[in-house]
């Protein structure tokens, strides 16, 4: 069946088994290369994500350094609307409620005005 019918049979199992190893280690060699090409591309897929990630933490950086600013803000308002109490909470909510007819009367009345 191998091609050499002259030979005894251990010398045809240590042909067949010879041919066997050389194709494995071919096949190794061959899975060896691409598992290198694979690295290759999978490495270079990271480098290019890294701009992208670099990118994202100085983003989350800015929003995180405004978050604990607005939070400092948070904090300082709400001190002073606590100091004062009931009265003061209500004085603060006649405050919002002047800015807010201010505004009204700047977007819609003002332009009607006619001088």
């Amino acid at each position: 069946a191998t091609g050499y019918s002259g030979l005894d049979p251990s010398e045809r199992a240590m042909l067949d088994a010879s041919r066997t190893q050389e194709d494995l280690s071919t096949s190794l060699v061959s899975m060896a290369a691409q598992l290198k090409q694979q690295a290759r591309a999978f490495q270079f897929s990271l480098d290019k994500d890294k701009g992208i990630l670099d990118r994202a933490l100085e983003g989350l950086d800015r929003n995180l350094s405004g978050m604990e600013a607005a939070s400092k803000k948070m904090q300082f308002l709400k001190r002073m609307s606590e100091g004062e109490g009931w009265w003061g909470r209500m004085k603060l909510y006649a405050l919002i409620f002047g800015m807010w007819v201010a505004a009204v009367l700047v977007v819609f009345v003002m332009p009607k005005l006619r001088f």
